[in-house]
């Protein structure tokens, strides 16, 4: 079973989704930006928490840095409950869905449409249900663009594809001239085109 979840505009100034299965829609429900969000205790938002676990706090995890570490986490944790909650468990067509699946034992794949680069790089991996645990581990998760174009064709190159070979050859290393010359032999042959620079003579090969 597939579920989506699609960003589907605003209200409020906040971004508003809902949550899709097989056709269907539930209703569209709030999700507080992890922007908005404060880390407790500390004067920072939820993103920059994160940045800075990531980054800065494997270089000294003790003491304060291990309090601030366990704040962002504890913050990460409040919001993708909150996300789970709004999204899977406050009623509606989007709780039924989830709820059967989990029941039937059905392998979930949730999905995250929108093609705002900001809300796709929220933490979606942290929803988490007070019962299930975290979705991650145990559903695939992926990130989708509302609208994606085809693709385009690629282009056939190969059959003008140029090599452009350079070698720097010492003055009387005669011997290994020959063998990688032997070897641009083998090349030349080729169909495509190949130009080789012998910088200690500056000849320039072509086939």
């Amino acid at each position: 079973m597939q579920l989506q979840i699609w960003h589907v505009g605003e209200a409020d100034g906040k971004p508003l989704f809902e949550v899709r299965c097989d056709g269907q829609q539930g209703k569209a429900v709030i999700l507080t930006p992890p922007s908005e969000i404060i880390v407790t205790g500390y004067k920072e938002s939820l993103p920059q928490g994160l940045r800075w676990y990531m980054e800065s706090y494997l270089e000294l995890p003790t003491g304060a840095f291990l309090k601030h570490a366990q704040a962002v986490l504890d913050s990460l944790r409040a919001w993708g409950q909150d996300g789970f909650e709004a999204l899977f468990d406050s009623g509606g067509p989007a709780q039924r869905w989830y709820d059967d699946a989990c029941q039937d034992e059905l392998q979930i794949k949730i999905v995250s449409h929108c093609d705002d680069p900001m809300i796709l790089a929220w933490p979606w991996e942290a929803l988490e249900s007070r019962q299930d645990g975290y979705l991650a581990q145990q559903y695939h998760m992926e990130r989708q663009l509302n609208d994606v174009g085809r693709p385009k064709p690629q282009k056939q190159v190969l059959s003008t594809k140029q090599l452009n070979y350079c070698t720097l050859f010492p003055a009387r290393a005669a011997r290994t001239m020959w063998v990688s010359m032997r070897w641009l032999d083998l090349l030349l042959s080729a169909p495509n085109s190949i130009t080789m620079l012998c910088i200690s003579t500056f000849c320039a090969r072509r086939p």
